[in-house]
């Protein structure tokens, strides 16, 4: 029975079971073998179906029909004669003689070696009820006054594990959503530390950091080739990031050659204390968004010509050359000859106020992120 040692083993993995999902076998086999009985089995229901459940030595068949017959749980229907702390064992509520009697037990009970219960009703306060069961079967004594005294003392322990349970699993099933649709998203995103260490970064981000050359990571850090872009990179980062007398800003900056492909695009963001990112377990203190300049540009709809008065025809030379391809190519592409197109380019470099291609480059990718 639950003896000190007893009582801080099973404590232990009760709470480990809390952060480890897979030690609740083993705390339920604890519970068991304190208990002296074969088989447990917890559950928590919406209403509509289970939504958590753990078991031990019962077989899925007899899970599945449990739910058939949950209904006509004659402990679960009378739950509410249970005393201290919603535990107790079954005969409380039912004497076993009764229980006999009923469909409940006929048909499902004493098939699966549920006759002797004792039990802890759950509730996390809100939409879910559901109960741990410790059953001994029809051949084995039933339970007395001290599995009740044990039941009870180990309740509220049950109580709280299992709700910290669901609320890390529904706090899981979010962040795996979050996470889903941030590594469907086109830009790279990273987070940093205060030590601008990298400590998450989406799909899109590992892609371009592996295949990029004029942006990579460097034992855990953003790093960029060449002493400019090097420099650029690293005071974008110390503002976002902040220290000691800085107060922290957002940057953007790009970084790369735009006429070979290289270009980068990153916007460096300051996470306030209160954001929700920045409470996140590796403590994020920036964000930084980037994206490949080699890559068609992401600007959507008429952004470029309602923000330069370009034509349809200027807008679309000027977004040629942002995925980092040659006037040349533009003609070729629309069956024009290039001394048609030039005047297009002229014109773009008049209206935007720019005087070179790298430069346009810049603005229209600038635009995009």
């Amino acid at each position: 029975m639950l003896d000190d040692s007893g009582r801080v083993r099973l404590i232990s993995l009760l709470y480990e079971a809390v952060s480890d999902e897979g030690r609740w076998p083993e705390a339920m086999g604890e519970l068991t073998r304190l208990l002296d009985c074969s088989r447990a089995q917890i559950f928590m229901s919406d209403g509509e179906g289970v939504v958590w459940q753990q078991a031990l030595n019962v077989p899925d068949e007899t899970i599945r029909a449990f739910a058939g017959f949950r209904d006509q749980d004659e402990w679960l229907r009378r739950r509410w004669q249970w005393s201290t702390e919603g535990a107790g064992i079954g005969t409380e509520v039912l004497p076993f003689e009764e229980l006999r009697r009923t469909g409940y037990y006929n048909d499902f009970a004493r098939r699966a070696g549920y006759a002797h219960l004792a039990g802890v009703m759950l509730s996390n306060g809100l939409d879910q009820i559901g109960a741990l069961g410790l059953f001994r079967g029809e051949d084995d004594d039933p339970y007395g006054a001290v599995e009740q005294d044990a039941i009870r003392w180990v309740a509220p322990h049950v109580k709280g594990a299992i709700r910290l349970s669901i609320r890390i699993a529904r706090l899981q099933n979010r962040l795996d959503a979050v996470q889903g649709a941030i590594d469907r998203i086109d830009l790279g995103l990273v987070l940093l530390d205060a030590d601008r260490r990298i400590v998450f970064q989406n799909a899109a981000a590992e892609a371009m950091l592996r295949r990029c050359g004029s942006i990579r990571s460097v034992k855990e850090r953003l790093a960029a080739p060449g002493a400019a872009d090097a420099e650029k990179l690293r005071a974008a980062l110390a503002a976002a990031c902040g220290g000691p007398g800085v107060t922290r800003t957002a940057r953007r900056l790009t970084v790369g050659d735009p006429l070979e492909g290289g270009l980068v695009v990153l916007h460096a963001i300051p996470l306030t204390a209160g954001s929700g990112l920045a409470r996140f377990a590796s403590r994020p203190v920036a964000a930084v968004l980037f994206r490949d300049g080699s890559a068609p540009s992401p600007v959507q709809g008429n952004i470029l010509r309602d923000a330069f008065a370009l034509t349809e025809r200027e807008q679309a030379v000027a977004e040629h050359l942002a995925r980092g391809e040659d006037l040349q190519s533009f003609a070729d592409r629309h069956n024009l000859s290039i001394n048609t197109v030039r005047p297009y380019l002229r014109s773009v470099f008049e209206k935007v106020g720019v005087h070179r291609q790298g430069e346009l480059v810049r603005l229209v990718n600038a635009l995009a992120l």
